[in-house]
């Protein structure tokens, strides 16, 4: 049985897919959305990589951003079908999936070598049991990198969404709830996006050996 306050989360995704759904058409639009899937591409380790995720993937701006993308296997998720729509038609080579606002996402245990998520982890109904399913998708070698709104330099929110940047919008607090998830901050970077001013920070995970 789900109870009222996982209902409420649950709507509000549901909520949040829809004004993206809005979006999409002139999401690509948003210079600091380009620039800062090019601070994540340029962010991540490939070596090794042959499959990568990216959650919340949106548009596809972290996938089309990643260098020598085409001798990947790319795969993106997200709740919005209207910014999935634009993402099969920007990137074609990539495989999209529509995917619920809950985990576990619909892959196999160990099925990639990257993990990416740019600003979408603060919206997820829990923030530990997403990093616990990536966790469950890693490769042993694999990594995590997520990019998130750093609560140092931003009021948090987002829309009139709740949002859980408490959780995540410091490098302690990310490894803090990384710890249950298995995971380990290997490095952090803080990126900062000058007009309109923001900062982001740039995390990397690892499974705890």
């Amino acid at each position: 049985m789900v109870m009222d306050a996982d209902r409420n989360d649950l709507e509000d995704v549901r909520d949040v897919a829809s004004q993206f759904d809005e979006r999409a058409s002139h999401y690509d639009d948003s210079q600091m959305h380009r620039e800062l899937a090019a601070q994540v591409a340029g962010f991540v380790h490939l070596d090794g990589v042959g499959r990568a995720l990216d959650v919340a993937t949106g548009t596809g701006l972290v996938l089309r951003a990643l260098p020598d993308s085409t001798e990947r296997g790319l795969v993106g998720v997200d709740v919005s079908a209207g910014m999935l729509d634009v993402a099969k038609r920007e990137t074609p080579s990539a495989e999209f999936v529509l995917v619920g606002p809950e985990p576990p996402l619909p892959f196999a245990d160990g099925s990639f070598d990257l993990i990416t998520c740019a600003t979408g982890l603060h919206l997820m109904p829990s923030p530990l049991a997403a990093l616990q399913d990536w966790r469950r998708l890693l490769t042993p070698d694999g990594r995590i990198v997520v990019a998130t709104f750093s609560t140092a330099a931003r009021n948090p929110g987002h829309g009139r969404h709740p949002n859980r940047l408490s959780l995540i919008g410091t490098p302690e607090a990310m490894s803090d709830l990384a710890a249950p998830a298995g995971l380990r901050a290997v490095r952090t970077e803080l990126w900062t996006y000058a007009e309109p001013f923001d900062v982001c920070l740039l995390i990397e995970l690892a499974a705890v050996a």
